[in-house]
Order: C-alpha cells, then structure tokens, then sequence
C-alpha cells in the first residue's frame, strides 16, 4: 500500500529553487512516484508566490517560472477542496494547540484527516506535526 503524503510549499521550494535545495528533499523528489500525494489549496498560491519572488530578483524569468510551475504540475499532486467557512474553528484548535500559524495548520488539518504522514522543509510545521502526533518527513537537513 502506498503511503499518502501531504506536501508543505516549502518541498515544493527545495524541489524548485537551488537555495531551498537538500539531499533530503532530493530523496523524496525521486521516490515521489511510490506516494500518492496530497496538498491543501493553499500550495498552489504559496507555490506561485515565491516563484513569482524569484522571478522578479535578477536573474528571474518568467520563463523559468512557467518552467517551474509545469515542472511541479508533472509530479501531479491532488489539491484538495477549499475549506467552508464553519471549518475554519477546526483550523483554529489545531493552530492553538499544534503552535503553527494558520496556513500550516490548514496543511496539518489534511494530514489528520487523511491520516497522511506530512512532509515539510519547515521547523515549525515538523514541530507542530509533531505536537500533533503526526507523521513527519522533514527535508529541512542539511542544504546541498
């Protein structure tokens, strides 16, 4: 059975941008394909924005954004439903108790109800997760 993985935008980054980059996350890039993989609809906004960010730095390229995004729309990971608004106390209770901001918890709040292991390149996310009880892959060791 193939383990489900909710992905955090911070993978998203040490898969697309060299100064995100680890050999952790590079581990999870190739073995990507033995996961089924799950985001919440924030990633996608959260993805574009910092490519966006890089774009506009010297060097940056639209193209290479556009490069980028169809490179991410490949590994195809399922975007899951916005929330309704009366989730969003849920969302709150996991931000107060985890200690995650709230797009984090929105991404935890997935990982819990899909009992989905969460990987993330960020600190608070895996601390939070951990608070949580969830299942962590942390890519955030050692950079390339």
């Amino acid at each position: 059975m193939t383990e489900l993985l909710v992905v955090d935008a911070s993978v998203a980054g040490a898969w697309l941008l060299r100064s995100q980059a680890t050999e952790a996350a590079s581990r999870l890039l190739r073995k990507l394909p033995e996961h089924r993989t799950l985001a919440p609809y924030v990633f996608v906004s959260e993805v574009t924005s910092f490519l966006l960010e890089e774009e506009r730095r010297p060097g940056g390229s639209q193209r290479g954004t556009e490069d980028k995004l169809a490179f991410l729309d490949r590994l195809q990971i399922a975007i899951a439903d916005p929330l309704e608004h009366e989730e969003i106390q849920r969302i709150l209770s996991i931000a107060r108790v985890s200690g995650a901001s709230l797009i984090d918890s929105i991404y935890l709040d997935l990982a819990a109800g899909m009992d989905a292991t969460v990987a993330t390149r960020d600190a608070g996310m895996a601390s939070g997760a951990a608070r949580l009880g969830l299942r962590v892959i942390d890519v955030g060791a050692a950079q390339h």
